[in-house]
């Protein structure tokens, strides 16, 4: 077991004592080293190597360094799927409407938002599509430089996702429906807007465990539905107002990852841009 952090590499020693006394494990099977993973070394090659280090964008916290380290310097088949758990780590997407950003209730100056995987104030527009796949045993899993999306990013503005969002969205207004309208503000004109504006890209991970993908834990449902998740989904926001969509609009995006020099204590840079076309012909471009 390698672990950086200081105080977890203390509990999984402590989890192990645990499990030693009570003989569930043998002494000395499970062994904690301290210390990021590309910076110790192991007696010997090993045969599986089991990891997590997603993040809601599932290459942001150095899956891509640290897996070609592994496959460099720990494993003994490494570009044998059998020999990692996970198989390999996905980022799905899909447009999305939040209710905090078309409010104005977001820092202007913030370009994403990281929103709970169960909270119903952010809805998606269309089913996802896959954005990343890292595959553990890719033999040319890359190093530096910039990689594009993983599928062809198009998506259609569902309309019974826009009528099941209003309707989600004048649930969870309904209790403050007496302060709106001493606003001025209408329920029914509010989330008739709300349902048909496009905050961003929502992305959240995948991982896959087996190369058939018959075991697969999802961040959000198969198709984006909330659910508590560990990870959070991360949206980045096209621009500082939501933009104007209907159903049968369809957003195509532009999704580009920098692995800049590839150390995994790099932080990677990402870019997505959209372009709106709307179904009566009217066209529009976020970055």
């Amino acid at each position: 077991c390698i672990e950086a952090n200081t105080e977890v590499a203390a509990r999984a020693r402590q989890e192990i004592g645990w499990a030693e006394s009570a003989q569930s494990i043998a002494p000395g099977i499970v062994e904690v080293v301290e210390g990021f993973s590309t910076e110790v070394d192991l007696p010997e090659k090993v045969d599986l190597l089991a990891t997590e280090i997603a993040g809601s964008i599932a290459s942001e916290e150095g899956v891509y360094a640290t897996i070609r380290d592994a496959q460099a310097r720990f494993m003994k088949r490494p570009y044998d799927p059998s020999s990692y758990i996970p198989y390999s780590y996905e980022t799905v997407g899909a447009p999305a409407t939040d209710m905090c950003h078309h409010s104005g209730g977001n820092d202007p100056s913030r370009t994403g938002v990281r929103i709970e995987a169960h909270d119903v104030t952010m809805q998606l527009l269309a089913d996802p599509k896959l954005v990343e796949e890292i595959c553990f045993a890719d033999p040319w899993l890359p190093g530096s430089g910039t990689i594009g999306a993983a599928s062809q990013l198009i998506w259609w503005i569902d309309p019974k996702r826009v009528d099941a969002n209003r309707v989600a969205f004048t649930s969870h207004l309904k209790e403050q429906e007496a302060a709106l309208a001493a606003s001025g503000m209408q329920i029914a004109d509010l989330t008739f807007d709300l349902s048909r504006s496009l905050s961003g890209i929502a992305l959240w991970p995948r991982i896959v465990f087996d190369e058939e993908g018959s075991l697969v834990y999802d961040a959000r449902g198969p198709k984006g539905e909330h659910q508590t998740s560990h990870w959070p989904t991360f949206l980045p926001l096209l621009a500082s107002r939501p933009v104007r969509v209907e159903a049968g609009d369809v957003v195509r995006a532009r999704w580009e990852v920098d692995l800049q020099d590839g150390q995994v204590m790099t932080p990677l840079r990402y870019s997505m841009a959209c372009d709106i076309q709307g179904a009566a012909g009217r066209a529009q471009t976020s970055d």
